[in-house]
Order: structure tokens, then sequence, then C-alpha cells
């Protein structure tokens, strides 16, 4: 009896499966039809879907004669260290253009040391036999330059270019000052007039006298 009620249970499913109620009528299914056609695309999917794994690769190509576009320069690399050895030097570059001449002269660079003097004139310009009197004691007005004839001048001292101290003789220095040389600050000189007296004669200077004074 059970075996009975299980048949009859698989055979009840198999035909709800097939059969269908319409108004109280069983209708039994007949066989499946072929599938029809395919329906359009869907729309595509917004979202892609996950990535497959990749393919074995391929084999290698045959090698181009033409070689391809030079690609972009890489990064630099880090700097090496520094030589310890330098390199050699270089060939010196072109002279530059001269630049333009300057408007404004430079300053004028400090006078050079003084030459030393030059000898005394042994020719005469007028005469021979000169500057052969000895130095007066006549009284004069100081700073006269005096010629005189014979063998006693009419100055106290001969005109020969001599260096004389000013402390020993601020009068005549304060007439001749350091027109005939001297430093200005210990000393000064007289004129040297050798070289230009006439024959026989000699030129002296007064030094010591009266002091001249203008009206």
């Amino acid at each position: 009896m059970l075996c009975l009620v299980f048949l009859f249970c698989v055979v009840a499913a198999e035909t709800l499966i097939f059969e269908k109620r319409i108004g109280g009528v069983t209708v039994t299914a007949g066989p499946q039809g072929p599938p029809g056609p395919a329906g359009p695309a869907g729309p595509a999917s917004i979202v892609p879907g996950p990535q497959g794994p990749p393919g074995p690769a391929g084999q290698a190509g045959p090698a181009s004669i033409v070689p391809g576009p030079q690609g972009p320069p890489g990064l630099a690399g880090p700097a090496g260290p520094a030589s310890i050895v330098p390199g050699p030097q270089g060939p010196p570059g072109l002279a530059g253009p001269a630049g333009p001449a300057s408007i404004v002269p430079g300053p004028q660079g400090p006078p050079g040391p003084v030459g030393p003097a030059g000898p005394a004139g042994t020719s005469g310009l007028f005469g021979t036999n000169t500057n052969t009197a000895r130095s007066g004691s006549n009284e004069c007005l100081m700073g006269t330059i005096i010629l005189s004839a014979g063998g006693v001048a009419g100055g106290q001292m001969i005109c020969d270019g001599r260096t004389l101290l000013i402390a020993q003789n601020t009068a005549l220095f304060a007439l001749l000052g350091t027109i005939y040389g001297g430093n200005g600050t210990t000393n000064f000189k007289i004129p040297d007039l050798r070289a230009a007296a006439p024959n026989g004669l000699t030129y002296s200077i007064c030094a010591f006298g009266i002091f001249p004074s203008s009206q």
C-alpha cells in the first residue's frame, strides 16, 4: 500500500510540471519547442567586471631594420663623488672687445723721488778766471747779489750754491726761502752763479747786513 501511494505521489508531481488547469479542465503540455532568436544586447554595464588573468607571452617578433623613435630621457642620476685630482686646464678663451674709454681720468699717481743733483759746471758762460775773490765783510743790504772785481768780494758769501742752516740764518732764509734749493725745514741754499761770472769777476751775496724793507 505504501508503495502504491509513493508511486502515485511521484506521478502526481510530474503531472504538476506538464499539466495546467484551465477553467477546470486539465490541459497537458506538449514537447518543448526550439529556442527563439537571441534578443538585442543589453546596455553596457557601468561597472566593469574584474580583469581576467594575463595570457601567455607571445613569441618575439623579428628585429626591426629601422629603429623606432628615441624615448624621453630618464631621470638624472645622483652626483658622483668629487674628484681629488683636478682635470687639465682648458685652452684660454678669445679676448673680449675693448671697453669704452673712460671720460673721467683716474687719480694722479704720487710724484717720483727727486733725482741726484748734477755736477757743477766747469766752463763759464761769459769768461774765464772767475770766482777768485774772497768773502768780504762790508755792510750791505741783505740779499743783494754783488759782482766784484779783485780779490775781495762785496758780499759776505760767494754765490756757490752752498747749503745753510735755517737756525743760523733766519733773516736770509726769510728773504730767499727754498728758491735755490734746500728742504725748507732745517736748511736752504744760496744761488750758484759761478758759471755765470764774467772774466775775472766773482758773484757774492750779502748774507749779513741791513734787512730790506718796502715803502
